[in-house]
């Protein structure tokens, strides 16, 4: 089973709060904000990626 662990979520904050920021708060200044989302988004992707792999080795484990 498949359970959320502390801190994984944050690259979706992230990337989440950057787009807030971008869409309602235009002049925030925000350095390469789409390059910045792009990357939280790609870092929490990879985090989804090694949890459901890591739960997949451990029910094939007798």
């Amino acid at each position: 089973m498949l359970r959320p662990g502390r801190g994984r979520c944050r690259p979706v904050l992230v990337s989440d709060s950057l787009l807030a920021l971008n869409k309602f708060v235009p002049d925030a200044g925000i350095w390469e904000s789409g390059f910045l989302v792009m990357l939280s988004y790609i870092a929490a992707q990879c985090l989804i990626v090694l949890g459901v792999a890591r739960a997949g080795e451990s029910e094939c484990q007798p």
